[in-house]
């Protein structure tokens, strides 16, 4: 199979295919906190569509790009948690209940990120 990639599309490490996971958050975290710090505008976000008119109100517009600010932050919090080093400690009480709440808050940045992946343009 590596083989085949490799005569396609041209060397690929296999460091990179077998930390994939790795490559991809350290690939999309600095992508995506540029596209935080520089974010001009808010989508109509996919969950929100029923709650607006045609025509959208100033204030509903703020809301609706406070709640995306909010989203992609939870979004770049998974990947820095995801990209740390030992971040899932399991012999000591304390470190056991943050890496928990790690893995909480990694799950659902991860799921706003598959989610909203189609609303990352400007």
């Amino acid at each position: 199979m590596f083989e085949f990639l490799i005569k396609r599309e041209g060397y690929i490490d296999n460091i990179e295919v077998s930390n994939l996971d790795m490559v991809i958050t350290q690939f999309v975290l600095p992508r995506l906190k540029i596209f935080r710090k520089n974010l001009n505008s808010s989508p109509l976000l996919p969950n929100r569509e029923k709650k607006f008119e045609a025509i959208i109100s100033k204030d509903s517009y703020q809301e609706m790009e406070l709640e995306w600010k909010r989203i992609i932050d939870k979004m770049i919090l998974a990947f820095e948690y995801y990209n740390q080093d030992n971040i899932f400690p399991e012999n000591e009480n304390d470190l056991y209940e943050e890496a928990q709440q790690r893995k909480i808050i990694i799950q659902e940045g991860f799921e706003l990120f598959g989610k909203y992946l189609p609303y990352l343009w400007e």
